[in-house]
């Protein structure tokens, strides 16, 4: 498996080409307005999940091209609007180009959907546990309080010492969640909704033609 980096210039910007599997390869040029990538296929089956029965529309992406094109976009500024542009061998039907371009569509809307989902989840932890650790907390130092002024032995010191680091250490908990931990969640989420807007052309190599337009981020069916 070889990996190619984006290399900058004052114009375009033009990645080599990766493979990671028979008959798939991307490239990423970054024109001054639209962030490209491009990938190449043997048909567009390859991009959905071989498994799943749904139609194009509701089909999910193959884990594999899923984490090829969030690789990619990763890599690139996020100033600017993407475009997936992807090369067959020969043109599908309309039909099937239109639902494939959906579909894309619909799955980093839906993987958006679920990390918002995943976010308020988090939130909500972070809440009780806050209210837990405040509790806790509390009582150790009301305790450390009570054992400081009432006992002055050795063992007493220790056991107010305990309770002061043992009230702080539940906080770690919901501190680490509100520092740290919601906005990885947050970026990722706004990340799929940038794939899910992103405009879509499919290239037939063989044919010369292109079928091409705004990606539509449109809702599952109920």
């Amino acid at each position: 498996m070889d990996m190619g980096r984006p290399s900058a210039s004052d114009e375009d910007q033009t990645t080599p080409r990766y493979s990671s599997k028979p008959h798939l390869a991307l490239s990423a040029p970054v024109s001054s307005k639209r962030d490209r990538i491009e990938i190449s296929l043997a048909s567009l089956e390859e991009l959905f999940h071989p498994l799943d029965p749904s139609p194009f529309r509701r089909k999910d992406l193959d884990p594999d091209a899923e984490a090829f094109l969030l690789g990619w976009v990763q890599e690139l500024p996020g100033r600017h609007a993407l475009e997936l542009l992807i090369h067959l061998p020969a043109e599908p039907a309309s039909e099937r180009i239109a639902g494939s371009k959906e579909g894309i569509c619909n799955h980093f809307a839906s993987q958006a959907k679920a990390s918002r989902q995943a976010l308020r989840a988090l939130l909500r932890h972070g809440r009780s546990s806050l209210l837990i650790g405040l509790g806790f907390m509390t009582a150790c130092l009301l305790l450390s309080d009570v054992i400081a002024v009432h006992f002055q032995s050795t063992l007493a010191q220790i056991f107010h010492e305990s309770l002061l680091v043992g009230g702080w250490v539940a906080m770690w908990h919901p501190i680490q969640i509100y520092l740290y931990d919601w906005w990885p969640i947050l970026n990722r989420a706004r990340l799929y909704d940038r794939m899910s807007r992103m405009q879509i052309t499919v290239r037939s190599d063989a044919a010369g033609c292109v079928t091409d337009g705004p990606a539509r981020n449109s809702r599952l069916p109920d």
